[in-house]
């Protein structure tokens, strides 16, 4: 028998919701398609309108979205999930303020938990927590098992520099899949969430970029030494694993955290007993300013220091001026290059840290433009070449040799940012006013709570031009000082 357009409409949906739960994209593409051939035939039904834009708004393409949605709110005036839905696609686009605007219908006409969740999330990583912890708060109240509720949470008491709070929250991330979670065998491992480890074997994998793996490593140290006996495997970024070998000889290595849908074949050597991604270690050693401690590949230092007295007498300055993706807020913590041209003009031979394919083209183009040269690299601070073909600088090691032959680095908040606090290395990040976490004015106005400060942040404060200027006399400063000792 025939299905009818019911059956095919409600089977679509179920599988839209399934796909959704595991997030399946290729499934979400099949979803959208079945969803287009229903409307061909049913052209008027403002039902299949609201989920292909649901749909278009899951894939990112927001302003599909956001034109769909609209068109239904202006029939469905009092329809407080449209509203929602819509103010989402705003702030999938950083337009707060109309994700603000909606948001705010939504709950004047229905004051779900979840609305004041999406009001929470307007103020995570903007540089002031409190109003956002005021939603959370709210939803908790009103659905204290709302996890994402208690995520939002977690991020703006961090961002408010109350550790201990946020990391007691923090592993809620877990479950809401903001964090990775990480299994280990088919029979589920337990999540590590304060148990006795004398004698038990625990995995602890990375998690995130490699700036936020970096960063969580500093936890290490005192974790190993909380329990007698216990036998600690690492499962790291793959291009990671040299630095971290060398780092963490006693420790066995891997490299499979990134796969989340498979068993890796070497957890079949282990009895694993629990499992901990590595931004929960804070959460039971604390935060603290660490001194160096990553250890970099001397000998690639070395050859370092000669390729940049082949490239132009010093000072050496790294520099980088691009960060994130659209979905980590890029646009906040980002540079043309013409900005930053007080630090440009600076006596100096200046090297790209940028890790983009298209920074030897940006370069290029400034050197064109200005006289200006920046060496840019792309064996060492790359890590793919044409055509799928791996750097040597896929090993980050090259990076982190690069850093240590340099004088100064200047960067946005970037990863680079978390290498030069691991290894001890001088740095600036130009940190703007809405910034993440980790760069908390809260805690300090020019330095960050896990490294000493050889890591030095110049904060946007409203103005730009100041800051990137505090930045240019640093670098002026090594320029004078060099030639000072010629």
């Amino acid at each position: 028998m025939a299905k009818s357009l019911k059956d095919i409409y409600d089977e679509t949906v179920k599988q839209h919701r399934d796909c959704m739960e595991v997030k399946n994209p290729e499934k979400l593409d099949e979803v959208i398609e079945q969803y287009n051939v229903l409307l061909n035939q049913v052209h008027n039904e403002d039902t299949l309108l609201f989920h292909l834009a649901t749909g278009f708004h899951q894939k990112g393409w927001n302003g599909l979205s956001i034109w769909m949605y609209q068109c239904l709110t202006e029939k469905y005036k009092d329809n407080a999930e449209l509203w929602c839905n819509l103010g989402s696609c705003y702030k999938g686009e950083h337009k707060d303020e109309k994700a603000r605007e909606c948001w705010e219908k939504a709950i004047a006409l229905d004051p779900r938990p979840e609305y004041f969740v999406n009001m929470s999330t307007l103020y995570v990583n903007q540089g002031n927590p409190e109003p956002g912890i005021q939603y959370a708060l709210k939803a908790i109240e009103a659905d204290p098992n709302n996890i994402k509720a208690h995520w939002n949470y977690a991020m703006l008491l961090l961002e408010s520099a109350r550790w201990k709070d946020g990391f007691r929250e923090y592993d809620t991330g877990i479950l809401t899949k903001d964090r990775p979670d990480k299994q280990y065998s088919d029979k589920p491992i337990p999540y590590y969430a304060g148990q006795d480890l004398t004698n038990k074997t625990i995995v602890i994998y990375g998690e995130q970029g490699l700036g936020d793996e970096i960063m969580c490593v500093s936890g290490l140290e005192k974790f190993v030494k909380l329990y007698p006996g216990m036998t600690v495997i690492l499962d790291v970024h793959e291009r990671l694993e040299n630095t971290y070998k060398r780092t963490f000889p006693g420790l066995p290595v891997y490299c499979t955290r990134k796969d989340l849908n498979t068993i890796p074949e070497w957890a079949n050597q282990y009895s694993i007993d629990y499992r901990i991604a590595m931004g929960s270690l804070f959460r039971w050693v604390g935060i603290e300013q660490r001194e160096a401690y990553l250890k970099p590949d001397l000998s690639l230092v070395e050859k370092m220091r000669e390729r940049l007295k082949a490239a132009g007498p010093g000072p050496y300055i790294g520099i980088s001026w691009a960060a994130g993706s659209k979905t980590t807020h890029s646009h906040e913590r980002s540079f043309k290059l013409t900005p930053l041209a007080p630090i440009l003009e600076q006596k100096a031979t200046f090297i790209s840290l940028q890790y983009h394919k298209e920074a030897r083209e940006k370069t290029e183009a400034h050197f064109k433009n200005t006289g200006i040269q920046i060496h840019h690299w792309p064996d060492v601070v790359e890590a793919w070449l044409e055509d799928g073909v791996k750097s040597p600088g896929f090993d980050y090691d090259h990076t982190l040799a690069l850093l240590c032959a340099l004088d100064l680095i200047v960067v946005p908040n970037t990863t680079a940012v978390h290498a030069c606090g691991a290894l001890g290395i001088k740095c600036i990040s130009l940190t703007p006013d809405a910034h993440a976490w980790r760069y908390s004015k809260y805690f300090h106005e020019s330095q960050m709570p896990f490294y000493k400060d050889h890591v030095r942040l110049i904060r946007e404060n409203g103005d730009w031009d100041k800051a990137i200027a505090l930045a240019a006399e640093e670098v002026k400063k090594l320029s004078n000082k060099r030639n000072d000792d010629v």
